[in-house]
C-alpha cells in the first residue's frame, strides 16, 4: 500500500481545490454570458429557422459551447476572485510551514527567493521549482518545467492550449504572492506560457531596505 507524506496530501488538496474552484468560477461566468447572449437573442426575434437549419444549429451548438467555455476570458472580476483565494491559501500555507519548520536567514529578496523555489514549492506543487533567474532589480522568474496544476487539464481538439490554459495561472500566481506575503514581500505575480507544460512566473518586488 502507497505511502502518502504530509506534502503529498497538501499537494493533492491544493490540487483539487484549484480545479474544483476554477471550473466552478469559470462555469458560472460562462453561464451568465451565455444567457444574456440567448436573451438578446430573443429579443431581437429572429426568424425561424428551417427544419434544416435547426439540426445544423443543434449539431453544432455542442461543440461550440464547449469551445467558448475552454477559450473565453472570464471577467476581471471572477479572475480577481480567483487570485485572492490561491493568495489566502498561499499565506496560510507559508505560516504553517514556518512555524513548523522556521527558515534560516532570510536576509534579503533573493534568499526569500530561494527559499520559495526549495521549501516553498514542494510543498505547494509536489516538486521543487526547476529554475530561477533576476535582474538583481527586483524582477525574478521562477520557472517551473513540468507545472502540475496545468498538466491535469488535458488538451482539446481544435483549441490553442495557450488560450485554455492561461486563464487558469490566476490561483497559482495568488499562492505565489501570498506565500511571499507573508514573508514581508510586497509584490506583483504574473504568468506566462510558451511552451507547455513549463510555466514561468514573474515576480516584481521592491528593493528590501537595509536593516539599521
Amino acid at each position: 500500500m502507497a505511502q502518502f507524506t504530509k506534502k503529498d496530501l497538501v499537494s493533492s488538496n491544493l490540487m483539487t481545490n484549484f480545479l474544483f474552484a476554477s471550473v466552478h468560477l469559470f462555469t458560472e461566468a460562462a453561464l451568465e454570458k451565455e444567457a444574456q447572449r440567448i436573451q438578446a437573442s430573443s429579443a431581437a426575434s429572429p426568424p425561424t429557422p428551417t427544419s434544416e437549419t435547426s439540426a445544423t444549429t443543434a449539431s453544432t451548438a455542442p461543440a461550440a459551447a464547449i469551445t467558448n467555455m475552454a477559450t473565453a476570458q472570464p471577467p476581471p472580476d471572477v479572475l480577481r476572485k480567483l487570485e485572492n483565494m490561491g493568495f489566502c491559501v498561499g499565506r496560510r500555507l507559508i505560516e504553517r510551514q514556518t512555524r513548523d519548520d522556521p527558515p534560516k536567514r532570510l536576509e534579503n529578496n533573493m534568499s526569500i527567493m530561494r527559499y520559495i523555489c526549495k521549501d516553498f514549492w514542494p510543498l505547494a506543487f509536489d516538486h521543487g521549482a526547476s529554475r530561477l533567474r533576476t535582474n538583481h532589480r527586483g524582477i525574478f522568474v521562477i520557472e517551473d518545467a513540468t507545472f502540475r496544476f496545468i498538466e491535469a487539464i488535458g488538451p482539446m481538439e481544435g483549441i490553442n492550449d495557450k488560450d485554455a490554459i492561461l486563464k487558469y495561472l490566476f490561483y497559482p500566481c495568488g499562492l505565489l504572492r501570498g506565500a511571499l506575503a507573508s514573508l514581508g514581500v510586497a509584490c506583483i505575480v504574473d504568468a506566462n506560457v510558451d511552451a507547455l507544460p513549463v510555466v514561468q512566473f514573474h515576480v516584481q518586488v521592491a528593493p528590501m531596505m537595509p536593516s539599521t
